[in-house]
């Protein structure tokens, strides 16, 4: 029998655990690999082991009482709004996460989206596919380096889009309570005094700010009357920060220009959402994070997480 059991659940795009089994090479661990499983096989799984590695999983108060030996729980990626992190730390379980997880994939694709935004390509890819090669019905696009782009939000990522984005916008400017002011005049980056004072001047608002209860739609009809009719949203964070509902109308009554979302507040989302009616605005699954080295990256430091903390080690990123 292993000393060690360590659950494996919602494995992202592998039915199959090698990255893992690579970090426990030579442990005396067992997996248990569940792959897309459902919430039944985890209440079944999480009373035997004693880490586990999961996604996106909620892990609430009923999940971690019935956790009677488990030590560490490391999730894909750096959100930690699906954990109940204070009924984690009264039973002594270690959360982890990894941080610095696909940052410039995240960055990347922001930019991708304001400036498929701004070119209007969306809107021409739409009606090119329904047989119109003209560009008579459309507004014509913005010249790029005449606009302003505002983070909302400025830690890792958002910094990251800064930096990126230096050469092609008129001006750059960000609003975060937080905000590291000696950083962003070294980036180049004018600090705004507001959430609402960014909706106001910024011809790109791109969201970078965690999920909280303080920031749950935190994006609703106040900050879009606040943006201009020719403004535009870009969201890679969290579906749950902007109010979809408040979207779509803005959207449709061209209170907002358009919206890039790579994030729903559902996920998979209800394709009968309104939103998809609507061709002013573009969609991706979810994908921000992905390329070709994020997933083996993500995998490996997950694991990693679990295999220091079983074996008396401090992780690499504990949250709690």
């Amino acid at each position: 029998m292993s000393a060690f059991k360590v659950g494996i659940f919602s494995l992202l795009n592998d039915k199959e655990c090698t990255v893992e089994e690579k970090v426990f090479e030579g442990c005396d661990v067992e997996l248990l690999n569940r792959c897309y499983g459902h919430e039944e096989e985890l209440m079944e799984m999480v009373p035997y082991v004693d880490g586990l590695i999961i996604a996106n999983t909620v892990i609430d108060a009923p999940v971690i009482e019935r956790m009677k030996k488990c030590r560490v729980i490391s999730r894909h990626g750096s959100g930690v709004d699906n954990f109940d992190l204070k009924k984690a730390a009264e039973h002594g379980i270690a959360i982890c996460n990894v941080p610095n997880f696909c940052v410039d994939e995240v960055s990347d694709h922001a930019v991708a989206f304001a400036l498929l935004l701004a070119r209007n390509m969306h809107r021409y890819v739409f009606h090119v596919r329904s047989g119109e090669w003209n560009i008579d019905r459309l507004p014509p696009p913005k010249k790029i380096n005449t606009m302003i782009l505002g983070l909302a939000g400025f830690g890792t990522i958002a910094r990251l889009v800064a930096k990126k984005s230096k050469a092609l916008f008129k001006e750059i400017i960000a609003f975060d309570p937080f905000m590291d002011k000696s950083t962003a005049w070294e980036l180049g980056v004018r600090v705004v005094p507001s959430l609402l004072a960014l909706a106001e001047q910024a011809d790109v608002v791109s969201i970078h700010i965690p999920l909280s209860a303080d920031t749950f739609h935190l994006f609703n009809a106040s900050f879009f009357r606040r943006m201009g009719k020719n403004a535009f949203l870009v969201n890679t964070s969290r579906g749950g920060l902007i109010d979809s509902k408040d979207l779509f109308e803005a959207l449709r009554s061209e209170a907002i220009a358009g919206a890039a979302l790579d994030v729903m507040e559902q996920e998979p989302p209800d394709m009968n959402d309104p939103l998809f009616t609507l061709e002013n605005v573009v969609f991706t699954p979810h994908s921000a994070w992905y390329s070709d080295q994020a997933l083996y990256q993500d995998r490996y430091i997950a694991a990693e997480n679990v295999r220091r903390v079983l074996f008396g080690l401090e992780p690499l990123s504990r949250v709690n």
